[in-house]
């Protein structure tokens, strides 16, 4: 009978890492021919906000590396690069207070170690902030990259 026993795990054992990694590649699949896939999807409310705040980070260190490479600074070129910097610091600025809304507050909250006050001040000002930077972006979107 333990005999039996040993078989039929192993043969459960065996189903389920062929049917983990199946579901894997056929998630592989599928990001490979549309770029996304359906797992990308579960953490959507994170998943844009960090994606957003690293390109932006980014992008901002890069435009303030062309400024320091600028021969003249006080050009209307460098001037330009300055202040698409700093738009895109204030943009960057909006999704990060999210990102930290979701990944501390919360748990503070949680914890009873920050008040319902708190958490709704906290709150307020993440979503001012969240504003704030969707509107820039979408104002300056065309204009931030030339």
């Amino acid at each position: 009978m333990k005999i039996i026993t040993d078989i039929l795990d192993w043969f459960y054992e065996t189903y389920r890492v062929l049917r983990y990694n199946v579901v894997h590649i056929k998630n592989l699949i599928h990001k490979a021919k549309h770029g996304w896939c359906v797992e990308d999807t579960w953490e959507l409310d994170e998943t844009i906000p960090t994606y957003l705040s690293n390109v932006l980070g980014e992008f901002s260190s890069q435009l303030d590396g062309e400024v320091k490479d600028t021969e003249d600074t006080f050009s209307e070129y460098a001037k330009n690069l300055t202040k698409k910097s700093e738009t895109v610091k204030t943009i960057k600025e909006g999704f990060d207070d999210y990102l930290m809304f979701n990944n501390e507050t919360y748990f503070l909250y949680a914890t009873g170690e920050i008040t319902k006050k708190e958490f709704n001040k906290e709150e307020a000002r993440m979503k001012k902030n969240l504003a704030r930077s969707f509107k820039l972006l979408e104002k300056n979107l065309g204009n931030l990259w030339w």
